[in-house]
């Protein structure tokens, strides 16, 4: 995708889904915990945006994810791959360094120097910090990413999933291993987030079972009462 096309999409996304919920769902074991019914009602009824593998997991729709998000670039491919495979089709990004030979359909999300929201339009998802910056590597957090998106496209609420903050395993049995970063990383990410949710006057919530982000928390059967 080249630049200007790059930049035209994100523009687009721009209070897109202004007041609507946003279910963000990560890949920690913690998904295994949520009763099929209560996940059923979110596949069919809810927005989701889904990152990385989550897709082994197997127990979402293909059609359920509008959207979804890679942080670590060198894993594209492979995940790519695994949505064509399950004909799954959503709106796909990726964050941290602009890969020449990424799948042309993938829209590059730069963490960059923009100082406000509003820089969004040229193609920056700013407003949350040092969120995307480099943390261990060439690591940032999908999470972080997918709540500046969510923020950027007028979703609110938005409710985090999954979303163990855990180094080690996933919802699904692991085939490619990836080296993982630091579990601060996800910490300091989540904290970034829901300051500038709430500094927008949004809500984020987390209702991972047994979650230890620093968000407030929250329980899916509740929400969805």
């Amino acid at each position: 995708m080249d630049e200007r096309m790059r930049q035209s999409v994100i523009a687009k996304l721009h209070n897109q889904h202004k007041g609507e919920r946003l279910f963000i769902m990560g890949v920690g074991p913690s998904l295994n915990d949520i009763p099929k019914d209560l996940l059923v009602r979110v596949a069919r009824n809810e927005a989701i945006f889904g990152c990385n593998f989550l897709m082994r997991w197997g127990k979402i729709p293909h059609s359920a994810p509008l959207y979804w998000a890679v942080a670590e670039s060198d894993v594209i491919t492979h995940v790519h791959e695994s949505l064509l495979l399950r004909g799954m089709r959503p709106l796909k990004f990726y964050s941290n360094q602009l890969q020449l030979n990424a799948p042309p359909d993938w829209v590059y999300i730069r963490s960059g120097d923009a100082g406000s929201v509003e820089d969004m339009q040229q193609g920056y998802v700013s407003g949350l910090g040092d969120v995307l910056e480099p943390v261990g590597g060439n690591s940032g957090s999908v999470i972080g990413l997918m709540i500046q998106l969510g923020l950027w496209m007028g979703f609110d609420p938005i409710y985090l999933l999954g979303c163990d903050a855990s180094v080690e395993g996933h919802a699904y049995e692991d085939v490619l291993i990836v080296p993982r970063k630091r579990q601060d990383s996800f910490q300091r990410s989540a904290l970034a987030a829901y300051q500038a949710m709430k500094k927008a006057g949004r809500t984020l919530i987390d209702l991972t079972e047994g979650g230890t982000l620093p968000v407030p928390k929250g329980r899916l059967g509740d929400v969805l009462k």
